[in-house]
């Protein structure tokens, strides 16, 4: 018969099985979100200029890598591909301006 220790044991690893399964599947329903949400945008940016104006003039900001730029150049434009990301908003911005 299994000691308390070696029953703690083989529970505690089970337990980290789980964790590590339930991680998982959540990390791929949050990639399977952003897929879709992002094929709508897209889609949407097709139809709508005012939607594809925002994004020209607002994602070079949020992407920081340029090959993320370059991934996005058709949408944001060569120029913008190009060019280094302006840093991000945090929100704290009108406190240190003042």
């Amino acid at each position: 018969m299994a000691s308390a220790k070696e029953r703690l044991a083989a529970l505690e690893a089970r337990t980290a099985a789980l964790r590590a399964r339930i991680g998982k599947k959540t990390k791929a329903e949050e990639t399977r979100r952003k897929i879709l949400l992002g094929t709508w945008v897209l889609e949407r940016a097709e139809q709508d200029a005012a939607l594809r104006e925002k994004l020209v003039r607002e994602l070079p900001g949020f992407l920081v890598h340029a090959r993320d730029r370059e991934v996005l150049a058709d949408l944001i434009g060569s120029v913008a591909a190009s060019a280094p990301p302006k840093p991000r908003l945090t929100g704290n911005e009108s406190e240190q301006e003042a």
